[in-house]
């Protein structure tokens, strides 16, 4: 394949992707934005962590408790998009 080709190497392992790193990239933005310009969400939706799984081409959002209400909450303050799969950490996390 031509990516093989630009990488002079056939060791070079090409995998389908629902996402593209770029909207991960943006729906991540989307959530740092919404949780910096308002605060009290971290404490009402329960929010822990957020990031990129780059081996999965997902987002993940760690919720304190991943209940289903929580869960809809983050959909409905935060952002809903087909990327974000939600876990639970009930280990708080800080910020410095």
């Amino acid at each position: 394949t031509l990516i093989k080709q630009i990488a002079g190497s056939d060791k070079v392992v090409v995998l389908p992707c629902r996402f593209s790193y770029q909207h991960l990239k943006e729906v991540n933005d989307k959530i740092t934005s919404c949780v910096d310009g308002n605060p009290d969400l971290i404490g009402e939706i329960g929010i822990n962590t957020f990031g990129i799984l780059i081996e999965k081409n997902l987002l993940d959002v760690a919720l304190i408790s991943c209940i289903p209400e929580k869960i809809k909450s983050f959909k409905s303050q935060v952002v809903d998009d087909p990327c974000i799969v939600f876990s639970e950490n009930p280990m708080r996390m800080t910020r410095e």
